[in-house]
């Protein structure tokens, strides 16, 4: 059995299929209804994947609420620790980093 090449036909077909795919989720993007799907409704057959870092759009209010929550996460840790901790903006969730101090060895 031989490898049978796509025809036109249905290359066409399936680059509709995608630009199809592609518009709606364009559009639910926009209208901000896409959180609501179940997430396994948008992932992608061709490898497209979107990275929103406000998923909610317009309202602030969840980076308001993770930015006080972060916060109170720092003082806890300042609090309760030896070290010291800083804060940094990361979009892989290490937002809390610790210093630590050198310790020169005896000479």
């Amino acid at each position: 059995m031989a490898f049978q090449p796509p025809t036109r036909p249905d290359i066409q077909n399936q680059q509709k299929k995608i630009l199809e795919e592609l518009n709606l989720r364009k559009q639910l993007l926009k209208s901000g209804t896409a959180q609501t799907l179940n997430p396994s409704a948008l992932n992608s057959p061709i490898g497209v994947s979107v990275i929103n870092s406000n998923p909610t759009g317009d309202n602030p209010m969840p980076n308001l609420a993770r930015a006080a929550h972060a916060n109170s996460l720092l003082q806890h840790a300042n609090s309760t620790s030896f070290g010291y901790f800083i804060t940094q903006e990361s979009l892989f969730g290490n937002n809390i980093l610790a210093v630590l101090p050198r310790f020169n060895e005896g000479k």
